[in-house]
């Protein structure tokens, strides 16, 4: 089959979602170099990635609406085939009325079983294999529909270049919270907007006060966007007011931030996955649910040294904490994470 002149990449999803597919999107343009590639994600992600995207040739498509209208509008481009990574039930059924010829994805869900017309169905529920491995599996198939029996390219690691004019407003950014030029700083990032299990703001506090005591480079305190990652430095703030505070910051700036970073420190978060697509060494603490496992969520694909820490318990919870009915109930808090400390300064030193 010859290979479509214009093809759509669907990741709808969130930060850590969208980079775990950056390897998978890599393989993609290789294996095609002449033909066009848009990659369809929301719009604050898409300057996040912006770089990349230009260095691999790829055009960013801003998604904006879930509704079927949005995407019938979308499909006037004239797409000869679309994979989709993630994307709301309307898109697929805006594919199928536009009659994009090849429509690929994950075929698990009655929408998608009623409106592709190629793909693979994978248990991502059971979370065996990294997110990034599953949309390489499905590049892998669309290749294989588009030329079968050539093997698709291995997928090689993945480092989002520099923007020079977002990196000068980090080194400003930096310079407002306090810190010196040149000054060795590590990022504490405790929040992640509610999707998977956090340590309180209480056990952050207590990591703080044993970060100092091993002294490891200065710690600067970055905020996230929700709610839930404002009140948790808040609390965190009310008690170590001296701590450098950095929030407010479009992701293409902190991106330049976590870059110069010696290590980022923090939950499973999509910055955690940007600090390791820039390179930065990670140490991710990770909540022992299944569906928050970092057999699924951890970072994978990029270049910066990755270290992952979870509770060690037989955790009963699929989808989410089951609470007080457990035995090791709080484990997040419970774990003795004097470990993840010696992890961090030897992930520093690299």
């Amino acid at each position: 089959m010859k290979a479509p002149q214009r093809i759509l990449v669907a990741r709808t999803d969130r930060l850590g979602d969208v980079l775990l597919s950056l390897p998978a999107l890599s393989v993609l343009r290789r294996a095609l170099p002449t033909t066009s590639i848009d990659f369809l994600c929301p719009p604050q992600i898409l300057q996040a990635i912006a770089p990349f995207l230009a260095e691999m040739g790829i055009e960013p498509v801003a998604f904006t609406s879930p509704r079927l209208a949005s995407g019938r509008r979308a499909f006037r481009r004239g797409y000869g085939a679309t994979l989709f990574l993630h994307a709301p039930a309307a898109w697929y059924w805006a594919a199928r009325l536009a009659r994009v010829p090849i429509r690929m994805g994950n075929r698990s869900r009655v929408p998608s079983l009623l409106t592709l017309n190629r793909g693979l169905r994978q248990n991502r529920s059971g979370a065996t294999r990294s997110e990034g491995e599953y949309a390489l599996e499905l590049v892998g198939a669309l290749l294989a529909c588009l030329s079968p029996g050539t093997p698709a390219p291995t997928a090689k690691p993945i480092r989002i270049p520099v923007d020079p004019a977002d990196s000068a407003r980090a080194l400003a950014a930096l310079s407002t919270a306090g810190l010196e030029a040149g000054e060795r700083f590590a990022i504490l990032h405790p929040g992640m907007g509610g999707s998977a299990l956090n340590l309180s703001a209480e056990k952050y506090l207590s990591l703080l006060d044993a970060w100092q005591g091993i002294h490891l480079p200065r710690l600067v305190l970055s905020e996230g966007p929700s709610t839930t990652d404002q009140e948790m430095a808040r609390r965190i703030l009310e008690l170590r007011p001296d701590l450098p505070h950095l929030s407010g910051l479009p992701l293409p700036v902190f991106r330049e931030i976590l870059r110069l970073a010696t290590v980022f420190l923090g939950p499973s978060t999509g910055t955690l996955h940007l600090a390791h697509f820039v390179g930065t060494p990670t140490v991710g603490l990770f909540s022992p649910v299944k569906s928050h496992c970092p057999e699924r969520w951890a970072p994978r694909g990029g270049v910066g040294f990755s270290e992952v820490l979870l509770p060690a318990v037989d955790c009963p919870g699929k989808r989410g904490c089951i609470g007080p009915r457990c035995k090791e109930y709080f484990c997040m808090d419970r774990t003795p994470w004097e470990e993840m400390l010696l992890k961090t300064r030897a992930a520093g030193q690299r």
